[in-house]
């Protein structure tokens, strides 16, 4: 396959595991309402099909670099195609010297007629979502979707940037009049479910959810939320300090657009004081 073909030219696999495949054949795999719930998950969230070069059927791909929860995925996908996992080491380095291994995987599934068609009606110029697909969306690919691009803070975030606006509408009305959770479209492509209705979502999933990502159940304060009084004044008093001192000074003035090294004194006299009330300004945010 030639997304393993790149892998293998880039990085080195340290590990395959394999699943068998159950009994029902490639062919009539869209005949199970359940492995259509499950792609349909699969594919809001990180999978993708793609069909090789020269090649006529489709194949299931993810990468991500929880390799546990790609084991999940392996058995449960493992019941209707055959799947392998390949794991890698990526090596990062640092400007300031050194440098960080981390581990990633890649899950694939075997060729399938059924894939094939599912690419088709995914993929007919770019993604999109499918409204005929949505229908087999129950608590486990809500689950599995979740799991793949879902964010717990005090709200729950779905990071749906790769789709368009008219998919995140679509989504947005299917899961009101299907499982009466309102959701909320940002302008940043994002589908948003409210503090009050979270807990309702996630007991509509948390039996599914695995539990190397359970983490995600419970909502995770941002920093805003939680900053004391006593920390915001800590910041505050750095930023009075930092401003005294004048190497920090004239690199925050020169950082501003439009500055440039050749300007008068009496325009960098202005400046110096334009940036002193913006800092002044941040400072007095932070203060409250």
């Amino acid at each position: 396959m030639e997304e393993i073909e790149k892998l293998k030219g880039t990085i080195k696999v340290a590990e395959k595991v394999s699943f068998g495949r159950g009994g029902i054949p490639p062919d009539n795999l869209l005949l199970d309402e359940k492995f259509r719930e499950v792609m349909v998950g699969c594919l809001l969230g990180d999978g993708y099909i793609y069909i090789p070069k020269d090649y006529r059927n489709g194949y299931y791909g993810e990468h991500a670099g929880n390799i546990e929860y790609l084991k999940w995925k392996v058995k449960l996908l493992s019941k209707w195609l055959r799947v392998r996992l390949y794991t890698y080491n990526i090596k990062s380095k640092f400007p300031q010297g050194g440098e960080k291994v981390t581990l990633q995987g890649f899950l694939s599934t075997n060729a399938s007629q059924s894939l094939t068609y599912l690419r088709k009606i995914w993929y007919p110029n770019g993604k999109k979502i499918p409204e005929s697909e949505l229908r087999y969306l129950n608590s486990l690919g809500l689950a599995i979707w979740f799991c793949d691009d879902g964010s717990h803070y005090d709200e729950i975030t779905f990071h749906t940037n790769g789709f368009s606006f008219d998919d995140l509408y679509l989504l947005q009305d299917f899961l009101y009049k299907k499982f009466n959770i309102k959701v909320r479209i940002e302008k940043t492509h994002t589908l948003k479910i409210n503090r009050t209705k979270a807990p309702k979502f996630i007991n509509l999933i948390e039996v599914f959810v695995p539990g190397c990502m359970s983490y995600k159940l419970k909502p995770t304060l941002k920093r805003s939320s939680y900053m004391s009084i006593e920390h915001k004044n800590k910041i505050s008093i750095g930023v009075k300090r930092a401003w005294q001192n004048p190497v920090i000074k004239e690199k925050f003035i020169n950082s501003m657009r439009g500055v440039k090294k050749n300007i008068s004194e009496e325009f960098r006299q202005k400046l110096r004081e334009k940036a002193k009330t913006l800092v002044f300004k941040r400072w007095r945010k932070w203060k409250k």
